[in-house]
């Protein structure tokens, strides 16, 4: 979902005829944050991530203790871009 909102501003840059401020930019940007941050909120209630989930042979391990962290990275980049 990141990915995806932060590819689209890249691309909505160059492509508007009016001039997009700064401003702007970062509240779009920090709304993308915070969507990304409910999305992360919502896998909460998945039941099996109680004991946690490996993908690919455990390279990728995710859990609800990193699905926690993922939710407050999220909320706290928002929060900083805010002001």
């Amino acid at each position: 979902m990141l990915v995806i909102s932060l590819l689209s501003l890249l691309i909505a840059i160059p492509l508007s005829s009016s001039h997009i401020s700064p401003v702007q930019l970062t509240r779009v940007t920090s709304i993308a944050f915070f969507f990304a941050a409910a999305l992360s909120f919502n896998a909460f209630y998945v039941t099996t991530l109680g004991s946690g989930i490996s993908l690919y042979s455990g390279l990728f391990h995710v859990s609800t203790v990193s699905m926690a962290i993922e939710f407050f990275i999220f909320v706290v980049g928002g929060l900083i871009l805010l002001p």
